[in-house]
């Protein structure tokens, strides 16, 4: 007991021993995640049962907590514990989020008399941070090439590389291009938690 009452009236001698029971302290290694509000950091042996709370991670499953006994995604220090504990959260990595990328024309330029700029998006999905990594963006087509009798088709390809900021890139279209008839598409080349994609394409005629 924590306290000892003597009774009024009480008589003879009466000898009382101290107890004590050792501090214990619980330590966390998140991984990488982020710890939830509420875990305990010590306990003693006569501690009552301790539920530990679970972690979060962005793009991944908690796999449980390792340190004491088996891994577990409920884990419970009973009472009769004793040492000190360093409880490590395990991780799975969620499959990659499908992703699309639409592309249009940025608004034509006052004075131009054909867009210079595309503008690829990339959605966000529910949950995650905004796409982020690099967008390519690729001129193709043929054009005839030479004078003359000598007059052949020749494939002509020029990429831009850009950089996602919150989902959204704009690029500038390439001016060194042979006049023709190009289709231009968006290359998302996926990050830690999305996955790439390809956009539809558009139409671009190039006039010297």
């Amino acid at each position: 007991t924590l306290v000892v009452t003597i009774p009024s009236g009480s008589t003879g001698l009466r000898s009382y021993a101290p107890t004590w029971h050792q501090v214990h302290s619980i330590s966390y290694d998140l991984a990488g995640g982020t710890a939830p509000e509420g875990n305990p950091t010590s306990y003693t042996v006569t501690s009552a049962p301790l539920t530990i709370l679970n972690p979060t991670r962005t793009g991944y499953d908690f796999a449980g907590w390792a340190g004491l006994g088996e891994t577990s995604t409920a884990l419970v220090i009973p009472t009769g514990t004793a040492g000190d504990l360093v409880l490590t959260a395990t991780w799975k990595k969620q499959a990659k989020v499908a992703s699309r990328v639409s592309l249009s024309y940025v608004k034509k330029t006052e004075g131009k008399k054909r867009p210079t700029q595309v503008k690829a998006l990339v959605p966000q999905a529910a949950g995650l941070d905004a796409p982020s990594g690099r967008i390519v963006v690729k001129v193709t087509g043929k054009v005839t090439k030479g004078a003359g009798g000598k007059k052949r088709k020749v494939r002509v390809t020029k990429k831009v590389t850009t950089t996602l900021e919150a989902g959204t890139s704009t690029a500038k279209l390439p001016r060194s291009l042979p006049r023709g008839t190009y289709k231009v598409t968006a290359r998302y080349r996926g990050d830690q938690f999305y996955a790439k994609a390809t956009s539809k394409a558009l139409s671009y005629t190039h006039k010297k």
